[in-house]
């Protein structure tokens, strides 16, 4: 990949990240009704980190894992079916969060604070094995594509469990309700 696909990958990457922060504030304090919440600012920071270091390293090491990596969502699916299932996924996830911080904000539920730091380790070893999912097989992405010299990954996180992204997100998607209070 040439240094100026490397810079737009980057600057895509960055550009991604800092929308996709912006989405998660919105979905963190709005519902919360204040800024006031350090669960949400802490669990910012823990999925912020988590995900901005291994892009920095994909595009380091790997631009085309990282590049194949960012085609995702409804739109990137090429199969109506599919593209409903992410956005359904999607909403899924979206409305977790603003359930968990309506919890919080209405103290439905009474969560100790280690257990919100015990939800941001599982946020951080979810990430951690999706993201290493990606380092270890170049191919991995958010959407399913098979293409022409892509060859089975049986090492690494793949020689212990044939889909590590899934057990990752299942793991963050665990983490997330703790992490914010909830």
């Amino acid at each position: 990949m040439s240094g100026e696909t490397g810079i737009s990958t980057g600057l895509r990457a960055t550009a991604a990240g800092l929308i996709g922060l912006a989405a998660f504030g919105v979905l963190l304090f709005v519902p919360a009704g204040t800024l006031n919440y350090w669960q949400a600012r802490v669990f910012l920071i823990v999925f912020a980190i988590s995900t901005w270091i291994p892009a920095l390293y994909l595009l380091r090491k790997n631009p085309a894992a990282l590049e194949h990596r960012m085609r995702a969502g409804p739109g990137a699916e090429t199969r109506t079916i599919q593209r409903i299932v992410i956005a359904v996924a999607f909403a899924s996830a979206a409305a977790m969060i603003v359930l968990s911080v309506l919890d919080h904000r209405f103290g439905w539920s009474q969560v100790p604070p280690m257990v919100s730091v015990v939800g941001d380790a599982l946020v951080v070893i979810g990430l951690g094995v999706a993201m290493l999912a990606v380092i270890q097989n170049s191919y991995a992405a958010a959407n399913i594509t098979v293409e022409g010299n892509q060859h089975v990954v049986s090492t690494g996180l793949y020689g212990s469990v044939r889909h590590p992204m899934y057990v990752g997100n299942l793991i963050m998607m665990a983490g997330i309700p703790l992490a914010l209070g909830s």
